[in-house]
């Protein structure tokens, strides 16, 4: 697919970081809306600043204000015995005045330009701009919902009386309710508790990493940054079920809550997968939960746990990148283990 030839009379790219933070702000309020009040909170926090020099979101300047973004969040994995550095990009988005230009590309390309492995999971409307520049894909990419209250679905809630779809999911709760009932360990007594050093310990990236493998690296710098840090951490909570735990977030979406189970330790086999989603599953009915979200890049986990416990599974675009051809050919035969905690699919 030929690349289109970006517009970049008058443009100049630069990180939002070396900018007045109001020109940042403004763009999130007209590009957002609603949403780019939550972006103005957690935008200096997810760039990661420190972590390494490349500090993102990269940001196009013209004539004093910003036209398009693409943000930049770093992190790592381990990749056959070694700390691989991964930078995922988010957040790709261009005023709807200056569209047309090439500019997405030409964030996309600088991008690449930094020495590294990049990920991204690009929604439908942006995926192209990701094959006009040469990524690679992997097509194991699963999100999994698992319902607990479906008649909360953004489709009736505004054609069906909130009486008449609480008595709806009271009556599906019982059928919903035995898959996970049936591999579930005991809820009494659970109760979430905030991230702190002592209670993230579970979750501390512990085992060894197969070979070809890449895994993400959940050690205690990771999560105390990504969980304690977070504008985000009262939603935050700490699960341990059994010897197990789990990092979860607690959401609400416009008139519905729902729960998205962000980690799990790092040794843990489908079977304690299976138990730990169900605990949580019996634990979000009973608190008026909606519905479990999960993600995995396991093709044998997915069948095992749409089979085992009626999920609904969605592939999502996931891509790769990186200029060292040898690093994307070792990538192209290995398999990715990460969750959603690493993730584009958290709303801030």
């Amino acid at each position: 697919m030929q690349e289109k030839n970006p517009d970049v009379s008058g443009l100049s790219l630069v990180s939002a970081h070396s900018l007045e933070e109001r020109l940042l702000l403004d763009f999130y309020d007209r590009m957002y809306g609603e949403r780019g009040r939550a972006l103005a909170r957690v935008w200096k926090w997810l760039s990661r600043p420190g972590f390494r020099d490349e500090a993102g979101p990269i940001v196009a300047l013209h004539d004093g204000r910003i036209v398009a973004h693409l943000a930049l969040v770093p992190t790592r994995v381990s990749f056959d015995g070694q700390l691989q550095g991964v930078i995922r990009g988010c957040d790709l988005a261009v005023l709807p005045e200056m569209r047309g230009k090439g500019l997405a590309i030409l964030l996309l390309r600088k991008r690449m330009e930094i020495s590294t492995l990049h990920i991204g999971w690009p929604n439908e409307k942006a995926v192209g701009i990701y094959w006009k520049t040469h990524w690679n894909e992997s097509r194991d990419s699963y999100l999994h919902f698992f319902l607990l209250r479906p008649f909360d679905h953004p489709r009736f809630i505004g054609s069906v009386s909130p009486a008449l779809r609480g008595t709806l999911n009271a009556a599906s709760r019982q059928l919903l309710g035995l898959p996970y009932h049936r591999y579930a360990s005991s809820v009494k007594g659970l109760s979430p508790v905030s991230p702190t050093p002592a209670s993230l310990a579970g979750l501390v990236t512990n085992t060894a990493v197969p070979s070809g493998v890449l895994q993400s690296v959940h050690d205690e710098e990771y999560l105390r940054w990504r969980l304690i840090e977070s504008p985000e951490a009262p939603r935050y909570k700490i699960f341990n079920v059994g010897d197990f735990a789990m990092a979860v977030k607690l959401c609400e979406k416009r008139g519905h809550k729902y729960i998205d189970l962000l980690c799990v330790p790092s040794g843990c086999s489908v079977r304690d997968i299976r138990l730990l989603v169900s605990t949580l599953a019996i634990w979000g009915m009973r608190e008026g939960y909606s519905y479990l979200r999960y993600y995995t890049n396991s093709r044998s986990v997915t069948r095992y746990l749409r089979w085992s416990l009626w999920g609904v599974v969605k592939r999502t675009n996931f891509v790769f990148y990186s200029s060292d051809r040898s690093l994307v050919e070792r990538v192209q035969k290995s398999q990715w283990h990460l969750e959603l905690i690493e993730g584009d699919f958290e709303e801030f």
